[in-house]
Formats: C-alpha cells, structure tokens, sequence
C-alpha cells in the first residue's frame, strides 16, 4: 500500500486507487468506464491510472486498462484480508469493510474511529467477532442497541473468529466509504499490505 499514496493535490484518494484495482481485476475496463465506476472526473481517473501505471501494478490493452502480474497479487493480498464495501442501512450513509483475523491489532477502536473522522466520516464502529458474537472493544454486548447494524453485517459478510468490521457513517456513500477505508487502512498497515 504504501507505494499507492494519493498525491495531497490529486482529486482521488488511495481508497480509489484501491478500489480501481479490484474493479479492472474483475474484468478489463475502458477509461470511461472506470470513470462511471469511480465517480471521478476523466482527469482525475487519468491522473489515477497513471498513479497505477507508475506503480506498475497495470497496462494498457486493446481490450481497455487491465492488471499485470504485480497488480494481480497485490489485489489478491488486499482480497485475502478486505470484504466490502457493504452497505448497511443505518443512519443516511454506511459502509462497512471486513478484515479478517486481525482483532489482536484493536486496543478500543480509537485509532480507526479518528482515521474515519479524520476522512471525514462522521462517526465509526469498531467491532470484533468474538465467541461468535460481534463486540465493540471494551464493552461487553450491544448487539440489542445496534441490531439494525449488527443484521446488516451479519447478512452481508461470512464472519470467523477474530474478524473486524468498520462501519462509517457520514452524510454521503463516498464519504462513508472513505471514512470506512481509512479505518480498514490502519490494520492493512498493520499487516504490512
């Protein structure tokens, strides 16, 4: 990860960068497509695919922008370890991100929960699975206060013991999804992804 830091002028960030990768993995795409996939401007998503070209993680085919060899494995390292973004129906905007066996590197969640808000969530869970029950660190059992949450997780991921999920919230998708990202990213570090 660490050799896809956005730009602190570029009009995207590295959840983007991120988020590109996973999509031209699933299938090549075309610039315009990448564009409505992203949500980006056409100048934002070529200044992104030349951030991924420099890193040397795609090429340009006939077929449209598609992984090499490097990409590849970088996004089957990110896949191994990062479910989402699911959206959980809570609040105006949620999303949340699984990152597997990775509780041992959660003290209370506050680190994650400031990385959120700092991207500009407006407030994150932190939560762990744990004797078969989600957790939030440092409490014993709220799943009765957040059941609305804590279905939607349920629902949308496989969950296996020691698994973390992040859920942001903010005004809008991309703002939770950012803020969720940016939690998730504090344990990818951690993982030396």
């Amino acid at each position: 990860m660490k050799n896809l830091l956005a730009p602190s002028f570029a009009n995207f960030s590295e959840y983007d960068l991120i988020k590109a990768l996973i999509l031209i993995h699933e299938k090549p795409l075309g610039r315009n497509q990448l564009i409505r996939s992203l949500g980006l401007t056409e100048a934002s998503t070529r200044s992104l695919m030349k951030k991924l070209s420099k890193a040397k993680f795609v090429r340009t085919t006939t077929k449209g922008i598609s992984l090499n060899d490097n990409g590849k494995s970088f996004v089957h390292k990110i896949k191994a370890v990062l479910s989402g973004p699911v959206h959980i129906d809570f609040g105006d905007f949620s999303a949340a991100f699984k990152i597997s066996n990775s509780s041992s590197m959660i003290n209370l969640g506050l680190e994650q929960r400031d990385a959120a808000v700092r991207s500009g969530a407006e407030g994150c869970l932190v939560l762990i699975f744990k004797n078969n029950k989600l957790i939030l660190p440092g409490v014993d059992s709220i799943e009765t206060v957040y059941h609305d949450i804590f279905s939607g997780i349920k629902e949308n991921f496989k969950l296996s013991e020691g698994d973390v999920i992040i859920v942001a919230f903010a005004n809008t998708k991309r703002q939770a999804e950012l803020g969720a990202f940016a939690a998730a990213k504090t344990l990818l570090l951690a993982k030396n992804i």
